[in-house]
This record gives structure tokens, C-alpha cells and sequence, in this order.
């Protein structure tokens, strides 16, 4: 691999297929190929250069959070969930609360009425078998 003519690419058969793949000669210029400048990465206006301008990547990984701050965060989270659930809980418990007293009163009118209305027939078979 070194000094060999590549006039003719070679051939390449698709194991799939039954056609001969081939390669189209292109010319490239030398403004389109990668240099080593090219493939380091540019430093951004933002980015802290700590070793002298220089423009290669010194492999350090700058953390956004330490892992004190976001297990913090997690726990800040998970409390805030805790406490709408907790929140949720007691609106639900009170609605619950709230309705069964409406059923309760609806049943003691429902009674009430039915009081009323025995003693309304009382009356009546009363009056009816006087005369």
C-alpha cells in the first residue's frame, strides 16, 4: 500500500447484487482537503484557553455541575415532587370530604321527605276512615 498506480480503481462486487460497484474518479482541490489545522477544533470566543493560546484541545473536560450540585438538584427536585403529591393528596381527601357531606345531606332531605310524605298518608287514611 504505498506506491501502487491508482489510475484504475479497483472493483468492488456487492455480495448482494449481481452488478459490479465502481468508483468515479474525482479531483480534488487543495482547498477541500484536510490538513492538520483543519482537524482541530477552533477555539469558540468563550472557551478559557488556559495553556497559552494554544490552539489543540488539552483533553480536560470541563463540567458543567459538580456532582455535589446535582445531586442537590435532584434532591430539590424530588422534594418538590413530594410535596405537590402531598398537595394533590389533600385537595383530593378534601373534594372527597366535601362530597361525601353534600351525599350525606341529600340522604337525610331524601328521608326527611319520605317522613313527610308517611305522615301525610297517616293523615289521610285517617281522615277517610272518620267518615
Amino acid at each position: 500500500m504505498g506506491n501502487e498506480d491508482t489510475s484504475n480503481p479497483p472493483l468492488l462486487v456487492d455480495a448482494n447484487g449481481p452488478e459490479l460497484l465502481t468508483f468515479t474518479q474525482t479531483t480534488l482541490s487543495t482547498s477541500s482537503l484536510l490538513t492538520p489545522n483543519s482537524l482541530s477544533p477552533s477555539p469558540s470566543p468563550n472557551d478559557d484557553i488556559s495553556d497559552g493560546g494554544s490552539s489543540f484541545n488539552s483533553g480536560k473536560k470541563n463540567k458543567s455541575k459538580t456532582p455535589a450540585v446535582k445531586s442537590e438538584t435532584l434532591v430539590d427536585l424530588m422534594l418538590n415532587k413530594l410535596q405537590l403529591e402531598d398537595a394533590q393528596r389533600e385537595e383530593r381527601e378534601l373534594k372527597e370530604t366535601e362530597q361525601h357531606a353534600k351525599d350525606e345531606e341529600r340522604a337525610d332531605r331524601q328521608e326527611r321527605r319520605a317522613e313527610e310524605l308517611v305522615n301525610i298518608m297517616k293523615t289521610l287514611v285517617t281522615y277517610l276512615t272518620k267518615e
